[in-house]
């Protein structure tokens, strides 16, 4: 959210709170035009903020509101929810973060966990998706696809990966089968939920 927003001569200066046990978010707006200055409390839930979203990100918003709950912080470029079920975070993006070159860009929903990739595992994972995140410092996982289930397919592979369990060219060809058979109605336990014994927050 832009913190300063200027129009008519009167500068409002907005910070987004997250209400207490789960109530919806609260802007407190300080008006610093002419004359007295005024306070008022806005009070903004996901589905105010996410109203002019795009039909796919609004999709989602919904389904992990669903699961999840009220967002922990949002604004209205972003809602994010933190320590929600295995994820340490998982943020919707109102705008997507890849482009992908054979299909419109979909990935808006970015999910990480609590995850130390090794060293020599880095690249490989790299090779095995470009979209996964990798920080060594905070000892953090991600990954960005357009659903929760496509997030932990990656998620889970990569583990994999880590662990020996599959080789990069095996991990490849068991995601894009698995991928097709969601796409005729048949589920996988790897789609289902992340499947490492210790998905750490």
């Amino acid at each position: 959210m832009n913190p300063a927003k200027i129009g008519a001569g009167v500068a409002l200066l907005a910070l987004l709170f997250m209400a207490p046990e789960g109530e919806e978010a609260v802007v407190l707006a300080q008006g610093l035009g002419a004359g007295t200055p005024r306070q008022e409390v806005i009070r903004w839930t996901a589905h105010d903020l996410t109203r002019d979203w795009p039909q796919r990100p609004r999709t989602l918003v919904q389904a992990m509101l669903e699961k999840y709950g009220e967002p922990s912080l949002m604004d209205e470029d972003a809602l994010l929810w933190l320590h929600n079920g295995p994820w340490r975070r998982t943020t919707v993006y109102r705008t997507a973060l890849y482009h992908v070159s054979d299909r419109p860009d979909q990935d808006y929903l970015l999910q990480t966990i609590g995850y130390d990739v090794p060293a020599d595992k880095v690249a490989e994972l790299k090779l095995f998706d470009k979209r996964i995140e990798i920080d060594p410092v905070l000892g953090e996982l991600s990954a960005c696809s357009d659903s929760e289930s496509s997030n932990n397919l990656v998620l889970n592979l990569a583990d994999e990966i880590v662990r020996g369990v599959r080789s990069l060219s095996d991990a490849r060809r068991f995601h894009e089968t698995t991928l097709g058979l969601a796409a005729a109605g048949k589920s996988s336990p790897y789609l289902e939920s992340l499947l490492m014994k210790t998905p750490y927050h």
